[in-house]
């Protein structure tokens, strides 16, 4: 569902004297979403580095991001049989992040999201360094200068995973109302059969 819910959201990033501490983060987004297609190892690995538990206040970035994201979901209705979600934050080489960790189940099927946040950043990432961590091209990308930087790998982070996305958006984007602020985004994803 992040995934999707990222897809609205709308790249281009100005030039910084101060350079963002891709390795270290993107380390962690391994780290923590490597086994997304786990969801209780998920929960244990996130724990046991270090990730906080929290809840996020009501109007906070996280928050709004939390709300858009039940009310897609929501959009499904009897199709939905088991939803939930769990919000974690840590500091990471001086970036505060945010992760939501989450499993959704319907119509036989279950999806599992593991999404890292960085909600306050103006800097953006070229697409070319995920493209060297995951050793190939995006399958799909698209870039609005003002708007939006996004890409998706398959099968990501891991064989076991569905899909891999980053996204950028510009503190002034459109997209900002509905994902409650700019910043990147680190999702991976994995879906498979229940029972299965």
């Amino acid at each position: 569902m992040f995934a999707l819910l990222a897809a609205i959201a709308l790249t281009g990033a100005a030039p910084s004297d101060d350079p963002y501490p891709a390795e270290a983060v993107f380390a962690a987004v391994r780290a923590a979403c490597g086994d997304v297609q786990d969801y209780a190892a998920t929960q244990a690995a996130v724990r046991a580095q270090g990730w906080e538990a929290y809840e996020p206040e009501e109007g906070s970035p996280q928050r709004t991001f939390l709300d858009h994201a039940q009310l897609f979901v929501d959009n499904f209705g009897d199709m939905v049989s088991h939803r939930e979600g769990h919000v974690f934050r840590a500091t990471i080489a001086g970036e505060a992040l945010d992760l939501v960790v989450s499993r959704v189940e319907g119509g036989g099927r279950w999806v599992n999201g593991c999404a890292v946040f960085d909600a306050a950043e103006a800097r953006s990432l070229p697409i070319a360094f995920f493209t060297e961590k995951l050793g190939a091209a995006p399958y799909e990308r698209a870039d609005v200068p003002g708007a939006m930087r996004k890409a998706f790998w398959q099968p990501g982070l891991a064989p076991t995973h569905l899909n891999f996305e980053y996204y950028y958006v510009p503190a002034d984007s459109p997209g900002v109302p509905m994902l409650g602020s700019g910043g990147m985004g680190f999702i991976a994803q994995a879906s498979g059969e229940l029972n299965g």
